[in-house]
């Protein structure tokens, strides 16, 4: 099992009224959390595909996903695995870096849009 967080800075003055906050926080740490799963699985290793659909939100903090394997940390840090690309072309070690470095932009739009509007997506 591995835990990993995706850490965004979003500065939150002025987005947020008090009625609503708790509500509007938790559901764009939902949705980030879902769309951070979503946007990283291409770069996860597939071979049987237990390891892409192991993941799961935490619940504790925002961007914390566990990938629930016995061997997503190895995999994750590249200790002696070959994996295949068969199934996922893109996949790599350290996914969530690949995946946060690409779509950053996207997570931290996606999070403003809910708290200021505090609609979903």
């Amino acid at each position: 099992m591995i835990r990993m967080s995706a850490i965004l800075s979003i500065n939150r003055d002025g987005l947020l009224s008090p009625s609503g906050r708790a509500k509007r926080l938790r559901t764009a740490h939902a949705a980030l959390d879902t769309q951070i799963i979503m946007d990283t699985n291409p770069y996860v290793p597939f071979r049987t595909g237990l390891l892409a659909s192991s993941p799961f939100r935490s619940g504790k903090k925002v961007g914390e996903i566990i990938y629930d394997t016995p061997y997503a940390k190895r995999m994750y840090y590249g200790d002696k695995f070959n994996f295949s690309i068969a199934h996922h072309p893109q996949a790599t070690s350290r996914w969530l870096e690949k995946s946060k470095a690409l779509w950053k932009d996207k997570w931290r739009n996606l999070v403003k849009k809910i708290l200021s509007r505090g609609g979903a997506r």
